[in-house]
């Protein structure tokens, strides 16, 4: 799911989680000719919000939020699912 682009969310009755890799936002913001710009990292949000949320960029009940490159993806998971219980549910999309 992030290797393409797409998003994840869990809520732990406390606060939501969401991570993200939409290659529209998070593409680097000059690109390099080809085939340099393959070598050009993208980026994998992280973002915690206070209470139940839907991801809003700009709510106020946002009170973390990271970005890791690509080639860090699974410090960005771990960080997503730190703290989680085997039977949370995540919701991909």
């Amino acid at each position: 799911m992030l290797e393409t682009g797409g998003l994840a969310r869990r809520f732990d009755g406390r606060h939501t989680f969401f991570i993200s890799h939409l290659p529209e936002i998070h593409r680097p913001i000059n690109r390099l000719p080809f085939p340099f710009n393959k070598l050009q990292p993208h980026l994998i949000e992280l973002r915690i919000y206070l209470g139940e949320s839907w991801g809003e960029p700009n709510s106020p009940s946002l009170i973390h939020r990271h970005l890791y490159k690509k080639g860090e993806m699974g410090v960005a998971i771990d960080a997503f699912l730190r703290g989680s219980q085997p039977d949370d549910a995540i919701v991909i999309s």
